[in-house]
């Protein structure tokens, strides 16, 4: 089986290497950075729930929390972009972006304000597992994103959270041959939008 040797990132790095595997190409040495776009589709919704969301900090695992874009190369070997670099930390846009699509989503309503009783609140936990480009196929280079979910109702009873989902998705979205470093990252805001819609079906279904 043929291997793909990746150089460490220089000026170099970023370009088709030998035996056909590729990652992002760069015609000049200039250091960008990004910021993933995950936007929440404006659809009606034609019955909405009552629900409000406590949503804690984000976190993402340490391999993939770094400000570098991360490129996956081999079952075990991973690289980081010292060029391409996310604009703010993975762990505090992922916060964000999760935020935002729970308050423009249609389908949960919440009139209560946020200083009232908790018990009525939805507490979600996420926790991002892998955020990278696999480029381990010249052929099938895809963003990959996976991310678990924890979400629960406190209840008076017992005074203690009640368990209502747990689950973990997993999207990898195709790259076009020769991806940039901004189709990098259009690629993982997809990847990220998809598992965002599927978790809000799956939340609709449990309420």
């Amino acid at each position: 089986m043929k291997k793909c040797m990746f150089m460490t990132f220089t000026a170099f790095a970023l370009a088709i290497l030998p035996g056909g595997c590729s990652v992002p190409r760069r015609d000049t040495i200039v250091k960008q950075t990004f910021l993933l776009k995950v936007d929440h589709p404006d659809e009606p919704v034609a019955d909405p729930m009552p629900a409000c969301f406590y949503i804690r900090m984000t976190r993402v695992a340490p391999a993939f929390s770094g400000s570098q874009l991360v490129y996956r190369t081999g079952p075990v070997s991973y690289e980081q972009d010292y060029y391409n670099t996310y604009l703010s930390s993975p762990d505090e846009q992922l916060d964000e972006i999760i935020k935002r699509w729970f308050r423009d989503s249609r389908q949960f309503i919440c009139d209560a304000p946020a200083e009232e009783a908790k018990a009525e609140t939805l507490t979600l936990e996420s926790h991002v597992d892998e955020l990278y480009a696999d480029f381990q196929s010249a052929t099938a280079s895809a963003g990959v994103v996976q991310m678990h979910f924890y979400l629960s109702r406190y209840d008076e009873g017992c005074g203690c959270p009640v368990e209502i989902l747990k689950k973990t998705y997993r999207v990898s979205t195709s790259l076009p041959p020769k991806p940039n470093p901004n189709e990098v990252v259009h690629s993982l805001s997809r990847s990220v939008a998809a598992i965002l819609s599927q978790l809000e079906k799956d939340i609709a279904s449990q309420l």
